[in-house]
C-alpha cells in the first residue's frame, strides 16, 4: 500500500505534470507561457526576414562585384590603348622614340 501511494506520488511530482496542473489552477501562467511562445516565434520570423534581406543585399553586391570588374578590365583596357597612341603621337611630333612612364601605365 505504501509503495502505491509512493507510486503515485511520483506521478503527481513529474515535471510535466506539474506544468499541467500549474496551467489549470494558474491562468497567468498559461498566458506567460503563450506570450514567451509567441515571442519565440516573432524572433525565429524576424531572424529569417534579416537573413532573406542579407542575402539579397550579397547577392546585389556580387552582381555589382563583377559589374564593375568588367567595367574596370574596359577601362584598364582603353587606358592601355590612349597610352600608346599618346606615345606613337608624341614619338612623331618629337622624331624620337617617347614612351610614358607612371602609375597609370602598371594598371
Amino acid at each position: 500500500m505504501i509503495e502505491l501511494v509512493k507510486e503515485a506520488l511520483t506521478k503527481l511530482t513529474t515535471s510535466s505534470l506539474s506544468q499541467l496542473m500549474m496551467i489549470r489552477t494558474r491562468i497567468g501562467y498559461l498566458d506567460r507561457l503563450t506570450d514567451r511562445l509567441l515571442d519565440y516565434r516573432r524572433q525565429a520570423e524576424l531572424a529569417r526576414t534579416r537573413v532573406s534581406q542579407t542575402q539579397k543585399l550579397i547577392d546585389k553586391a556580387l552582381l555589382e562585384q563583377q559589374e564593375k570588374t568588367t567595367q574596370l578590365a574596359q577601362l584598364k583596357n582603353s587606358c592601355k590603348k590612349l597610352v600608346s597612341f599618346l606615345e606613337d603621337e608624341l614619338s612623331r611630333i618629337c622624331n624620337r622614340q617617347v614612351q610614358i612612364t607612371g602609375q597609370f601605365c602598371d594598371l
